[in-house]
């Protein structure tokens, strides 16, 4: 069985859906998938200056029966002003520190901050419920404003349901970001609501709108417009492409990413 693979930045602030494109029953056997790819993300976030970010993630998915755990770990290169901090937290947009204004362009890269995710799946019908967790552990430079330097928590819940070959979904998240030195980050609920479709045996499309509070006050709320697609080219190959386009400024503007996975069961 096969998922949909997870934005290394912000393709919908939340984790892409995960589990309301399942259409066939989970078994208890274990599974697991290694996944590479290359993201890019620009924005200007009300600077007046823009943030380009390019990340190349892998990631490492096992699962069983129910549940589901991964690690991600991202290279990252991006070009932004000097008070900007890329990769905030778990809901992966940028921190403008204060004070908010443009000042010398940097191109900073470096590796980026792991997360490690679990899922459990309560239910698949007649709703289907999910529950997760999240965790940024601080392995990206603080020095280099490649990260904070501090611990993201993160906790949500999905709801979803198989409609035939339609299954909308609605997830909701909790974000509980470090404290770092020098600047003050806010808690922040988010949400997205869309629709996996199963377009062929092998491929399947997801439409969604995303919301989350600004974790900083130098930043709007974030709200974006996603999309994606994802194709079995053989039982063990996995390729996906997916893009997003911000209708906030606190959103990026625009986000393109490819990722290909090799599943062993």
């Amino acid at each position: 069985m096969r998922r949909w693979f997870a934005s290394a930045t912000a393709l919908c602030l939340l984790p892409a859906p995960t589990l309301a494109q399942s259409a066939s029953p989970q078994s208890a056997k274990t599974s697991v998938e290694v996944s590479t790819g290359v993201e890019y993300q620009q924005g200007s976030y009300g600077l007046h200056a823009n943030v380009d970010l390019l990340s190349a993630p892998t990631t490492l998915t096992a699962r069983h029966g129910k549940l589901t755990i991964a690690a991600s770990l991202p290279y990252v290169r991006f070009s932004a002003p000097a008070n900007v901090v890329t990769g905030g937290g778990i809901l992966g947009v940028p921190i403008i520190v204060p004070p908010a204004t443009v000042s010398e362009r940097q191109t900073r890269s470096g590796v980026g901050d792991l997360r490690l995710t679990g899922s459990y799946t309560l239910s698949e019908a007649p709703i289907g419920v999910s529950l997760s967790a999240q965790v940024k552990l601080p392995t990206a430079s603080a020095s280099k404003g490649i990260g904070t330097g501090k611990t993201d928590v993160a906790v949500g819940g999905e709801l979803f349901k198989h409609v035939g070959r339609v299954t909308p979904y609605v997830d909701l998240a909790y974000t509980i970001p470090g404290s770092p030195a020098g600047y003050h980050l806010d808690d922040s609920f988010s949400g997205q609501v869309g629709a996996a479709v199963q377009l062929g045996k092998r491929v399947r499309g997801h439409l969604g709108y995303a919301y989350a509070q600004a974790i900083s006050p130098t930043l709007e709320d974030q709200q974006s417009l996603a999309a994606g697609i994802n194709v079995g080219v053989s039982k063990e190959m996995t390729l996906a492409l997916y893009g997003s386009a911000g209708v906030s400024r606190g959103a990026p503007d625009a986000v393109a990413g490819v990722q290909i996975g090799f599943g062993f069961d």
